[in-house]
């Protein structure tokens, strides 16, 4: 299992997709300190809008960051799972006596460690170039907090903000691996896989007009049926001071977590489509 591991990091390592994904990610942190500054300049310090150094790294979390990290997902899976078994470059692998479900394993672990070295080094970053770029407020006003917090209070937040929006993206990770591990082509693993989060944004604002927009239970539908809808704008909320949807946002995202990561589990223990 050791060597199937190594294996996979060394064959995902290798390919310049992976590594153009990680350049990405100060490109997008300097793109995103470019917009919040010409935003500041607009607003007064006092405003909850305003972005400081501390409120930096939750403000491009709850950004169209997210979603681009959806899409890096999407496209180093499908490489991963969809390119090698279709290309037959898998059977070289196979070749071995390994078992189907330990290179699951493999792939899936080698998936998530990888992204999540990508989310903590984009939230690491994000904390510097903070501190660099942006100015420095003693109370800081959060979404959802009637009242202002201090530095070592954002910096708690910030990090439970982290640690959901990797359990996130986990989450979509698990649905990602299912749809490019039943297509036949990578078109149709980048293309389903993209779909399930453009239809769950443009359903999430057609349900809003059915009721009111506040409505407790269209929140929570929308978020059942969208996880990047839940990862731009449903993390604060659930971090929200007087909250009642922690339970109810971390259970959505187990659920889909360990579903998936199940169907996955089956598929590869039993099925023999994948040779």
């Amino acid at each position: 299992m050791i060597n199937l591991f190594k294996s996979e990091w060394t064959r995902l390592y290798s390919k310049k997709s992976t590594w153009i994904c990680f350049i990405s990610i100060p490109i997008m942190l300097i793109v995103f300190t470019n917009h919040y500054l010409k935003v500041n300049t607009t607003l007064k310090v006092s405003n909850p809008q305003f972005v400081q150094s501390y409120k930096f790294p939750i403000e491009v979390f709850q950004s169209y960051s997210m979603v681009i990290f959806d899409i890096i997902s999407i496209m180093l899976i499908a490489l991963c799972v969809t390119d090698e078994f279709r290309s037959g470059a898998i059977r070289m692998v196979l070749i071995r006596p390994v078992k189907k479900i330990n290179l699951f394993y493999a792939k899936f672990l080698v998936i998530i460690i990888t992204l999540t070295v990508m989310l903590t080094a984009y939230f690491l970053l994000a904390y510097i170039i903070g501190f660099i770029a942006f100015k420095d407020t003693s109370n800081i006003s959060l979404n959802y907090f009637k009242h202002s917090l201090t530095r070592n209070e954002v910096v708690m937040y910030s990090l439970k903000v982290y640690l959901l929006e990797l359990l996130s993206l986990i989450a979509i990770c698990s649905l990602i691996f299912f749809v490019s591990t039943i297509s036949k082509t990578m078109t149709i693993a980048f293309g389903a896989n993209l779909g399930i989060i453009v239809i769950g944004f443009i359903f999430s604002p057609m349900l809003g007009l059915l009721t009111h927009k506040n409505n407790i239970n269209l929140i929570k539908l929308q978020w059942l049926i969208s996880i990047p809808k839940m990862q731009m704008d449903g993390i604060q909320a659930i971090l929200g001071e007087s909250s009642h949807l922690f339970f109810y946002g971390v259970g959505v995202l187990l659920s889909y977590g360990i579903l998936f990561f199940l169907i996955n589990y089956f598929i590869y223990k039993k099925s023999d489509i994948l040779i």
